[in-house]
């Protein structure tokens, strides 16, 4: 595990913009999103990046929070355009807030980069805030490393999958 220490290391920002934009000499074939803000600052940064890692055939996939009003309708719209499969979480109970912050790499069978912290799909999130993130490396041939993976793996699926609380984002 490996940390960064946002502003007074690497922002997250451009490290997830260097693998999405060096896709070709990464091999990975997803890229896996669960933030609880999204806004379109935050998207506006990873556009260009987003756009060159699906065009060596990478997919984008997604599941953002619309807890406490925080993620804006721009960030979804543009989010939605680059990514292919988006989910909305939203639990309107009182006293529960769709929370996370992860973003993933995989490539399915070989390897995967996983970075968890305080980090929104905001600008702020990405570049301006003080934040803190981790991040590790799997070898998926490593079959404890796979199992470790597994487990990030799971919670995006459970997040992903149809239910009260997670439905799939459309332009309606």
């Amino acid at each position: 595990m490996k940390i960064l220490n946002q502003p007074h290391s690497i922002q997250l920002g451009d490290r997830l913009k260097e693998i999405l934009e060096q896709n070709e000499r990464h091999g990975f074939e997803t890229f896996y999103i669960i933030v609880a803000y999204v806004k379109r600052t935050g998207v506006a940064h990873l556009k260009n990046a987003l756009e060159k890692f699906r065009e060596t055939g990478g997919k984008v996939k997604a599941v953002v929070g619309i807890d406490q009003r925080n993620t804006s309708v721009q960030g979804l719209q543009l989010l939605q355009s680059l990514c292919d499969d988006i989910w909305v979480y939203h639990n309107e109970g009182i006293g529960y807030t769709f929370h996370p912050k992860i973003y993933a790499f995989e490539k399915a069978g070989d390897k995967a980069v996983v970075f968890v912290g305080s980090s929104n799909l905001t600008e702020g999130g990405l570049y301006t805030n003080y934040e803190i993130n981790s991040f590790s490396e799997y070898d998926l041939n490593d079959p404890e490393q796979a199992k470790a993976y597994s487990e990030f793996r799971l919670l995006f699926d459970d997040y992903s999958k149809p239910s009260n609380l997670s439905k799939k984002l459309t332009s309606e």
